[in-house]
């Protein structure tokens, strides 16, 4: 009991110590400094531009309009978005302005230069219009990371950053330039940097400095579009740290995967659009993290290494427009975590290997344009996830398999240019997200499956050059059609001129087996854009109403049949025209005058007509024309 009274004494002592804190509102002992706080809202007066912001969705508010003057919790900076404050002295510390409507130009002045207490700052996709490199940075010494992306920067990168030699993230990217020299002081300095982004920042001299060798603790590197050349230093691949390594579209920049040694945490490796070149070596297999390669339109050729069947964590993989040839790896099948694998535009041969059939992810899968063939395996039927199929430009054949037709995601099936047989799948119809289907140059026969019309999503329909018979079947009533593009030239199709729905633009049925006259009901359409109806046997005179039944017309080609008459008044008002072919038919009488309200007219051809007529000196008036074609149309 004796010890109890001192206890009761001390915690009484603590109580009255405490006092003010306990009572006080929290903001009182936590409240930022009042010059940071006078800082923030001169530069938001500055620079802040609520009109800017009028685009936004209103789905994520704008840090900026948490900023007030006022008393209390509202004017605390440390409560306001895009501020960080450290917990014990309450200086901000933090500050995340990125897409925050900001604008103007920016110079030394800016009272963000004040906030020098600063760890994080963000200034990323705003507009300084122009502004150079503010050199006021150099103030922010404490600095561990800086975002100025997309910021409308211009000019030189400053020298002045060297000065922030605590920062281990800095992101350049989408501003200014610098050179060789600039760039390997500042890298030199920055020894504690793990994240570079120089985005399409111009090296105006395009080497790529050694000493990036030497960055031991970078973690990533992106040097994405910096006009480099020259050969890469293999140094770089050897950094023990390096995980994201990103060098695409420096064309000039050559170099061989020589220097990635096993174990690397390398994940991402991005070289397209580069002039890297070499095979792909066998133990790019034991590079276990990698989880992206991208090595579209570089200069890599030989056989695709099995061993790149282990990388089990691969999830992207582009190896498109090299010179690879040989087999598919049937070992792909083991990278059950891919989700997007291109492959096309090289010399791929063989088989298409069923085992492709493994990837539950797949949602993109493109190994077009290559020399594969055989037929495709069913078992491609299995990628339940699968948004893109593109396999035209081989030489496949067989039937298209129904498979293909149990896809539920699918939106774009390519695979034109093949040499399929058989008819066009009834349950076409199932793919009810489609919104691409390309067919053409195979030898696909049969009716169309009516299903295919009443594809909602449908967007492009290419069936050019089969050997398809009978007439399309439109479907009336289909709620918000969205297809715009229809080809079905070069088939055999016979019959009278289907009307296409009012919702296609381009309409393309040359080269087929119609016969009659155009039905003036075509004149009712007020959204083609492209009609052509060239070699398709018709014949009679053109509707007076033809002239002029769509104000959204560009391109009519009418040639290679046997139309007679007098061609139409072209376009009294309006007129969209772009091209006029109306060649090798057996139009009389005089050319209509009104085709001079055609501005944009540059291409006409009336060749292999009776026409009787003067020379049309008066076509001279059209501004836009390029080539005008008589040939033998004149008689008189």
């Amino acid at each position: 009991m004796g010890g109890a009274r001192p206890a009761a004494l001390l915690v009484l002592t603590c109580l009255f110590l405490l006092q003010p804190l306990l009572w006080s509102p929290l903001g009182a002992v936590l409240m930022c400094h009042e010059e940071e706080r006078s800082a923030l809202l001169g530069f938001k007066k500055s620079f802040f531009n609520e009109s800017h912001c009028l685009s936004d969705d209103g789905s994520r508010p704008r840090k900026m309009m948490t900023w007030k003057d006022e008393e209390g919790e509202a004017g605390d900076c440390c409560n306001w978005g895009g501020i960080k404050c450290e917990e014990d002295g309450g200086h901000v510390i933090g500050l995340d302005l990125s897409e925050g409507c900001l604008s103007g130009r920016i110079d030394t002045e800016a009272s963000i230069f004040n906030l020098v207490h600063l760890e994080e700052l963000s200034l990323a996709y705003n507009s300084f219009d122009g502004s150079p490199f503010p050199t006021a940075l150099r103030r922010l010494t404490r600095l561990m990371r800086l975002n100025l992306s997309s910021t409308g920067f211009a000019g030189e990168v400053v020298p002045e950053l060297t000065k922030l030699r605590n920062l281990s993230s800095l992101d350049l990217s989408r501003n200014g330039a610098m050179n060789a020299s600039s760039l390997e002081e500042l890298l030199q300095s920055l020894n504690k940097l793990e994240e570079l982004d120089l985005t399409q920042v111009r090296v105006s001299d395009g080497i790529v400095p050694r000493s990036l060798g030497n960055m031991t603790s970078f973690r990533s590197l992106v040097l994405h579009g910096c006009g480099l050349s020259g050969r890469f230093p293999d140094s770089i691949f050897e950094l023990p740290q390096l995980e994201y390594l990103d060098l695409s579209w420096n064309h000039g920049l050559m170099g061989r995967l020589t220097g990635f040694y096993r174990g690397s945490p390398i994940k991402t490796l991005r070289l397209s659009k580069t002039n890297f070149s070499g095979n792909l070596p066998v133990w790019l297999g034991n590079l276990s993290s990698l989880a992206e390669i991208d090595v579209n339109s570089c200069g890599f050729w030989g056989e695709i290494p099995s061993s790149m069947g282990d990388l089990t964590k691969l999830e992207y993989l582009n190896l498109a427009s090299n010179n690879f040839r040989g087999r598919i790896p049937a070992s792909f099948g083991n990278l059950i975590s891919l989700s997007i694998l291109d492959l096309h535009g090289n010399r791929l041969t063989g088989e298409i290997p069923s085992t492709l059939g493994n990837f539950i992810s797949m949602v993109e899968l493109d190994i077009s344009i290559n020399e594969l063939t055989g037929q495709i395996p069913p078992s491609l039927g299995n990628l339940t996830q699968l948004q893109t199929l593109f396999l035209h430009s081989n030489q496949l054949s067989g039937e298209i398999p129904s498979a293909l037709m149990k896809l539920p995601e699918l939106l774009q099936l390519g695979l034109a240019f093949n040499m399929f047989t058989g008819n066009v799948p009834p349950e076409i119809g199932n793919l009810t997200e489609l919104i691409f289907l390309g067919l053409a140059n195979n030898m696909l026969h049969g009716q169309l499956p009516d299903s295919i019309f009443r594809l909602q999503n449908l967007n492009i329909l290419n069936l050019r050059s089969n050997h398809l018979i009978g007439m399309p079947r439109f479907e009336k009533n289909v709620s918000e059609p969205t297809m715009w593009y229809l080809d079905l030239s070069f088939n055999d199709i016979e019959g009278m001129v289907p009307i296409p729905p009012y919702y296609v633009s381009f309409f393309l049925i040359s080269n087929n087996r119609l016969s009659g006259e155009i039905p003036t009901s075509i004149c009712l359409q007020n959204n083609i854009r492209v009609l052509d109806l060239s070699d398709t046997r018709l014949d009679g005179g053109l509707p007076w109403c033809f002239g002029n039944f769509s104000a959204s017309l560009r391109a009519l080609s009418l040639s290679g049949n046997n139309f007679s008459g007098q061609i139409p008044e072209f376009y009294q008002e309006q007129c969209g025209l772009i091209t006029m072919d109306l060649s090798s038919n057996s139009f009389q009488g005089a050319l209509p005058r009104s085709i001079a309200n055609c501005p944009m007219l540059g291409y006409v051809n009336f060749g292999k007509n009776k026409i009787l007529d003067t020379f049309p000196a008066w076509l001279g008036s059209l501004p836009s024309l390029k080539v005008l074609m008589l040939l033998t149309s004149f008689m008189g």
